[in-house]
Parts: structure tokens; C-alpha cells; sequence
């Protein structure tokens, strides 16, 4: 396969790994995706919780119980993002996907070497309950991807996670590493 034809296989690769994140009707995953949307899309500090309309901070926020893709699906462009930006004026959580280090092999097949989830909370909204809004975040996505075969990609492995703040929001750069990108 030539390398150009790699490059436009990216982005696809990028928007299915937000549908996964997405599919609460996953055997497998469907729970924690729920949990992982409930987290992203809910400031209270029982996210898990939601949705209580009493608790509702913002009157106008739809209330989402994320028990279909439909609702899920929701947060793509909004909580969950394929463009490395947050809004300026935002008060939410953010899980960004990108796809990151890439290289060729010896026959010139491209090769993605990382999965990055960048999760961004703003630094109100850490503290739940019972943990650290990051924390749960980032547990969700490692129990859906570690280990995970994806199609295109192979085999994913966590590599290793480090502290990122902009302005209000702190969180973290999450890194998978990946086997092959075919």
C-alpha cells in the first residue's frame, strides 16, 4: 500500500475510535462507556448519578442518560473532540483523540505508533464524590482500549500518561502504543 493512501485512512481511523468510545451497546464495554460519557458531559461531582434534574447546574443542559449510541454520539464535537482545541469559554470536560508519531516501515507501509487521548477538566470539577474526575476518566479509557485489538490499528498497549494544564483545565496526555496500522 503506498504511503499517501495511508494518510487518508487516518482520519477514519481517528472517527472510528470516537464511535467506539461512543457505543454503549458494546457487550464488552457498554457500561464503561456510560460512565465515560456521564464523566465528560456532567460537572456535579456524582456524574455517575446523573441525571437528576433538581442537581441541574445548567437549566438549558439536555438531560442525557447515554442508554443509546444516539446519545453518546452527541458528544462528538462537543465532550469528545478529533480537533486538538478546547473552547476558550468552556466550563465542561474534554477527551480528545488524536493519533500521534507516525513512521514508515521498510516497505514504505505507514505505521501510527500512538493513540493519544488528551483529557482536559477544568480544575473546579476534579474533586467527586469518591475520586478525581481525571482519574475515572482515564480509567474508563484504559479498560476499553488496553489490550484491545482494533481494526486498522492491531493491537493496542498502554505506554504512559503525563500531567497537561492549559489555563483552568488540567488533566492528562494519555499515549497507547500501537502494533500496526495496515
Amino acid at each position: 500500500m503506498q504511503r499517501n493512501q495511508n494518510f487518508v485512512n487516518l482520519g477514519k481511523e481517528i472517527i472510528s475510535i470516537t464511535k467506539k468510545l461512543t457505543n454503549v451497546e458494546d457487550r464488552q464495554n457498554g457500561e464503561k462507556i456510560k460512565e465515560l460519557c456521564k464523566l465528560l458531559y456532567y460537572p456535579q461531582s456524582n456524574p455517575l448519578k446523573q441525571p437528576i434534574e433538581e442537581e441541574q447546574v445548567d437549566k438549558e443542559k439536555e438531560l442525557l442518560t447515554f442508554e443509546t449510541k444516539e446519545e453518546a454520539r452527541k458528544l462528538i464535537g462537543k465532550n469528545i473532540k478529533v480537533t486538538p482545541k478546547i473552547p476558550d469559554t468552556a466550563a465542561e470536560s474534554y477527551l480528545v483523540v488524536l493519533l500521534d508519531t507516525f513512521a514508515s516501515n521498510e516497505d514504505e507501509a505507514l505505521k501510527t505508533n500512538v493513540i493519544r487521548f488528551d483529557i482536559f477538566c477544568p480544575m473546579e470539577q476534579w474533586l467527586l464524590s469518591d475520586n478525581l474526575r481525571p482519574f475515572d476518566i482515564l480509567h474508563r479509557i484504559d479498560s476499553i482500549f488496553n489490550g484491545a485489538r482494533l481494526e486498522g490499528i492491531g493491537l493496542v498497549a498502554f505506554q504512559r500518561a503525563d500531567l497537561i494544564q492549559i489555563e483552568d483545565f488540567a488533566g492528562y496526555a494519555v499515549f497507547y502504543q500501537t502494533a500496526d496500522f495496515n
